[in-house]
């Protein structure tokens, strides 16, 4: 069976860290010294987003703004990932999980859970 596919879903930009060097210091594959979110890794997408929760209001400043993301299958993310929609920071909460129907192998996809901010 064909994967899905969300003719109209948004491309959601992934940050991934590098490695730390000896001194703690993150640094790409060249060597050179990382901003810790500064460097964007790739674009997945595009992604169906439900968001799952709407603004809370605490004396008129948003708290949570949350959103489950499925991906297409074999998106490059990973938990310890920051992703940016639209250019606003996320970061991902809980497991990444890759559900399959147990009769077809049929799957829609990766999925995620999102938290507002980095």
């Amino acid at each position: 069976m064909d994967a899905p596919h969300y003719p109209h879903g948004v491309m959601v930009q992934i940050y991934r860290e590098g490695e730390p060097d000896a001194y703690g210091d993150l640094r790409d594959a060249d060597g050179q010294l990382l901003d810790r979110y500064a460097h964007l890794s790739h674009t997945i997408g595009p992604c169906a987003i439900s968001w799952t929760t709407t603004e809370e209001y605490v004396d008129g400043e948003t708290i949570t703004i949350a959103a489950q993301v499925t991906a297409p299958v074999r998106s490059d993310v990973r938990g310890t990932d920051r992703v940016k929609i639209a250019g606003e920071p996320f970061r991902i909460v809980g497991d990444i999980l890759d559900p399959r129907n147990s009769f077809t192998g049929w799957s829609p996809g990766r999925r995620f859970r999102l938290a507002r901010g980095f």
